[in-house]
C-alpha cells in the first residue's frame, strides 16, 4: 500500500486482482501537497475530459518509483518537455490552451485540487488501450510507460477533480524544481469553494465503468 491516511478507509481487494483500493476521503480545507502533472493533462482533467492519471513515476523518485503520499492534493502545471506527440488529437487543442496561458517566467498556476478516488496497478498491456476514454495520452506513449522498467509497477488513478474559486499564482521556488512528482508548497492553500468539474452521478458511472475493466486484472 503507498497511500496512507488516517482519513481513508482502506478496502481489501475482493481477489487475488491487482487492484490497491477504493478511497472515501473527505476535502480538507487547506492543503500543502501538490502534484506535478503537464498542464495540458491538468487542463484535460479541469475540464472533464478524463479522470484517471497514468503514472510510473518521474524521473527522480524515492526508490525509483511513485509513490501516493496524500489522498488529496492541488496539481502543480508543469510545461517542461510538453509534446504533441504524446498526446491524443482531442487534447491538442488543451495543449495550446495551456501555452496560451502559460505563467510568467519564475511562477506557477494553480488552478485544480484532486482528490484520490481509486488507485490500481495495471498488470495487462492489453488492458491499456480500453482505458483512452479517460486519459490523453497515445497508445504509443503508455504502452512504452507500462514497458519501462517492467519491474516498476504502473498505476492508474482514479481522480474526482475540484476547480478553484480563482488561480492562485506562486512563486516558483527551487525546492519545487527537479523531476519528481511531488512539491510541499511554501504555505498551505485553502481549498474552500472548489467545485467538482464532473456531477457525482456521471462521476460514479465513470468510475463504475474503470472499476469494471480494471477490478479483474
Amino acid at each position: 500500500m503507498y497511500l496512507e491516511s488516517p482519513s481513508i478507509r482502506r478496502l481489501q481487494p475482493r481477489s487475488p486482482g491487482r487492484r490497491i483500493a477504493c478511497y472515501h476521503t473527505f476535502v480538507n480545507p487547506t492543503n500543502d501537497k501538490a502534484f506535478k502533472e503537464w498542464a495540458v493533462v491538468v487542463r484535460a482533467l479541469e475540464a472533464g475530459e478524463s479522470m484517471l492519471l497514468i503514472r510510473k513515476g518521474g524521473v527522480v523518485e524515492e526508490g525509483g518509483a511513485l509513490r501516493l503520499s496524500d489522498p488529496e492534493f492541488f496539481f502543480f502545471p508543469n510545461h517542461t518537455h510538453q509534446s504533441g506527440d504524446q498526446l491524443q488529437p482531442r487534447a491538442h487543442g488543451f495543449l495550446a490552451e495551456s501555452e496560451a496561458e502559460r505563467p510568467e517566467e519564475g511562477t506557477v498556476r494553480i488552478s485544480s485540487f484532486a482528490e484520490v478516488l481509486r488507485v490500481w496497478i495495471v498488470t495487462d498491456e492489453a488492458t491499456l488501450a480500453s482505458l483512452e476514454s479517460e486519459h490523453v495520452w497515445t497508445t504509443e506513449c503508455v504502452t512504452e510507460r507500462f514497458r519501462y522498467k517492467p519491474t516498476d509497477p504502473l498505476f492508474a488513478i482514479a481522480l474526482r477533480v475540484y476547480r478553484l474559486p480563482e488561480p492562485v499564482q506562486l512563486p516558483y521556488l527551487s525546492a519545487y524544481r527537479g523531476c519528481t512528482s511531488w512539491v510541499t508548497l511554501d504555505a498551505p492553500l485553502s481549498t474552500e469553494g472548489a467545485i467538482p468539474v464532473i456531477d457525482d452521478a456521471a462521476c460514479m458511472a465513470r468510475l463504475s465503468a474503470l472499476s469494471a475493466l480494471l477490478d479483474k486484472i
